[in-house]
């Protein structure tokens, strides 16, 4: 009796969750080293002006206290607090810190794109063809959205908030000062949340989407929505700054975006039920 020929199998690994771990900081590695790369680039450059065929350009030379990083939060100072505050440093590291974070925030800027590339190769096998269409068209204007909520705390909120600040303490006969960090993280965290705050309609589209929420469901609970978009806009304005109109801005800027991203969603699943919306999966 012959012996059967069998074809060869690939032996099945014996160790999957390591092999996806050891896969993960790999990637991690990577855009961590780019990010790494532009932070250093950041903190220890500074921008260093020259006249070529009558246009002034900058070039990066080594100067750790004229930095990148330091010349960026300069200019926050400059156009985000009232002129009569005094920015103080309490500790002894406080301005070597602060500079620290604005180079890792200016860092994540020019790097994001490594991170959301090495990241989808990582997640992308686990993902359906219709998941990874919805988060190919929803890429863009996530990343628009989150620039322009930023850019509305940036010039916004935050000229306000400091402001209501200034007048409070004169109200106590002190001297309006605010620490390095203080002003530091002020910034940085109003502008990540507003910019988070302004991913809604992309949560809602991509949860419709995807099949998880009807267009109906956002549209029963828009009163809802209202209600916490001014709960919110309450809780991040100084109160009686502009007699409730920074308040009642933010509070129908979050009610316009979570109304529009509804829409979007009822287009979408109309859309797909007529079968006629492009993007079905097959």
């Amino acid at each position: 009796m012959s012996a059967e020929t069998t074809a060869p199998q690939a032996e099945a690994d014996p160790h999957p969750f390591f092999t996806q771990l050891s896969e993960l900081l790999s990637r991690i590695k990577i855009a961590g080293g780019v990010t790494v790369f532009f932070f250093a680039f950041f903190f220890i450059f500074e921008p260093k002006p020259f006249t070529f065929a009558g246009m002034t350009l900058i070039y990066p030379y080594p100067g750790l206290f004229t930095s990148f990083s330091s010349e960026f939060f300069d200019m926050m100072r400059a156009q985000l607090l009232p002129p009569q505050m005094i920015l103080i440093n309490l500790n002894s590291f406080d301005a070597f810190t602060a500079s620290v974070y604005t180079a890792a925030v200016l860092a994540l800027i020019p790097s994001m794109p490594v991170w959301v590339y090495e990241l989808g190769g990582f997640v992308g096998p686990a993902l359906t063809p219709k998941e990874k269409k919805t988060i190919q068209y929803l890429l863009m204007p996530a990343s628009l959205l989150f620039l322009a909520g930023v850019v509305f705390a940036y010039w916004v909120v935050l000229p306000i908030l400091f402001r209501f600040l200034y007048y409070f303490i004169l109200a106590f006969n002190a001297l309006p000062t605010i620490s390095i960090m203080s002003f530091v993280t002020m910034v940085l965290a109003y502008m990540i949340a507003m910019g988070l705050a302004f991913e809604l309609p992309i949560v809602i589209v991509g949860l419709t989407y995807v099949g998880l929420v009807s267009y109906s469901t956002w549209f029963h609970y828009w009163r809802h929505a209202v209600v916490g978009a001014f709960f919110i806009a309450l809780v991040i304005s100084p109160p009686g700054a502009t007699g409730g109109i920074i308040e009642i801005s933010i509070g129908l800027l979050l009610s316009a975006l979570y109304l529009i991203g509804a829409a979007v969603a009822r287009f979408i699943e109309l859309r797909r039920k007529s079968s006629i919306y492009p993007l079905t999966s097959e």
